[in-house]
């Protein structure tokens, strides 16, 4: 099955050959979904992105980060957020650094998990 989100129909079959019927229950559930991602769950995302952030450190145990997200995280639609931030941790010598960190994590409502797609990590 595959839903055309701009018109609401559903196409069902397989080789091309497709037949379309109007399904408003998957249209709804799929507004239902996102009515869930919204500005509110920036915080949210910001949280859960950065264990991704600790892993790609030399010392993940020293990470502390601020407990306000950075200018430029928001809800990009679609339940996909940006979240920009900064960190303090040791680097390889012991010495405690501040680095920076942008990346975009998914929201699934369904389960309330969440996935990061990308992150970039400087510092």
């Amino acid at each position: 099955q595959y839903l055309d989100a701009a018109t609401g129909e559903v196409f069902r079959g397989t080789e091309g050959a497709r037949t379309t019927e109007t399904n408003t229950d998957i249209s709804e559930t799929e507004a239902n979904r996102l009515a869930e991602c919204t500005d509110r769950k920036n915080s949210l995302a910001y949280v859960m992105i950065q264990s991704d952030v600790r892993r790609s450190l030399r010392s993940p145990s020293t990470a502390e980060f601020p407990g306000r997200y950075g200018t430029g995280t928001r809800h990009l639609g679609n339940c996909v957020y940006q979240v920009v931030g900064h960190f303090d941790a040791q680097n390889g010598f012991g010495a405690m650094i501040r680095g920076t960190f942008v990346g975009t994590t998914e929201y699934f409502p369904e389960s309330g998990s969440w996935r990061t797609l990308t992150l970039d990590v400087q510092g």
